[in-house]
């Protein structure tokens, strides 16, 4: 059981990556450091996935590539905390400190603070990806690399 759990863990944690994963496009000139960037990121955080969905899926056709990247750093901040707890856990069972861990436990707990996710992460993408300008921002890889970086977010 626990190891269906963990491949369960495993599996949702690749696949709300492989929405952004798989994503390129050229960082935008004159972009703000990193302290600018990681600010007006933690003001953004308070939104939820489901929010920025909805508004993506609302107004997201007449959007710049800027405020698409905008929307993106939100998603990620919405999606740090599942990120930085199924790092945690991932982490335990690499070190094989697994034995102190109940997984099972984890998971259900994990599952109930971030429900539909990873289905919220590919209707983004989807959404992002049916405009020229979203297209730009999700295939961009390094960009989302870096961000990815900038605020923190685990990348495996």
């Amino acid at each position: 059981m626990k190891k269906a759990l963990f491949m369960f863990i495993a599996a949702a944690f690749v696949m709300a990556f492989a929405a952004c994963e798989n994503k390129k496009a050229a960082p935008a000139e004159g972009e703000g450091s990193t302290e600018v960037v990681a600010e007006e990121a933690q003001a953004e955080e308070s939104m939820s996935l489901a929010d920025i969905v909805a508004k993506a899926k609302a107004e997201g056709a007449n959007w710049s590539v800027d405020e698409w990247k905008d929307v993106i750093k939100q998603a990620f901040l919405a999606y740090k905390p599942m990120a930085v707890a199924t790092h945690e856990i991932m982490k335990k069972i690499e070190e094989g400190n697994a034995a102190d861990l109940d997984i099972d436990a984890e998971g259900k707990k994990i599952d109930e603070q971030f429900p539909d996710f990873d289905k919220l992460m590919r209707e983004l993408s989807e959404v992002a990806s049916q405009t020229a300008n979203g297209k730009t921002v999700v295939d961009d890889n390094e960009w989302i690399d870096k961000t990815r970086e900038e605020l923190g977010v685990p990348k495996d």
